[in-house]
């Protein structure tokens, strides 16, 4: 190693500056390790939840307006649907409400669909 010379920094140049930080490093570094001391253990916290915003959410279709599907029944191909999506697709021709359509049926399976054709955009409500 070389040794510098009071009078300058590396090759000759001016001295290094050293401004200090905009915070108490001793506090920072004490206060960091009370922060690691108090987290648990990885092994012990839940799992991390998937973050969505609230734009991203899922809106509740209106379940008391007549419903019908906004795109040619032969469009919905493009989207992944479930068979039983599909099939209930078929029944929104505008003349019926959700909760007509789910009379005898609320089962998850009617639920899902309802929603996989609710989040697909695919459905049109009257009113």
């Amino acid at each position: 190693m070389h040794a510098m010379s009071s009078q300058g920094g590396r090759n000759g140049g001016p001295p290094p500056t050293t401004i200090p930080p905009p915070f108490d490093p001793e506090e920072f570094a004490r206060e960091s390790e009370m922060a690691m001391r108090a987290a648990k253990p990885a092994s012990t916290r839940a799992p991390p939840r998937e973050l969505t915003s609230t734009a991203e959410q899922p809106v509740a279709p209106p379940l008391n307006r007549k419903v019908r599907v906004n795109v040619p029944l032969s469009d919905l191909a493009w989207f992944e649907l479930s068979e039983p999506a599909l099939a209930l697709a078929e029944r929104m021709d505008g003349t019926t409400t959700l909760l007509e359509l789910m009379e005898g049926d609320s089962s998850n399976d009617m639920l899902k669909a309802i929603a996989q054709l609710q989040q697909a955009g695919v459905l049109e409500y009257e009113g």
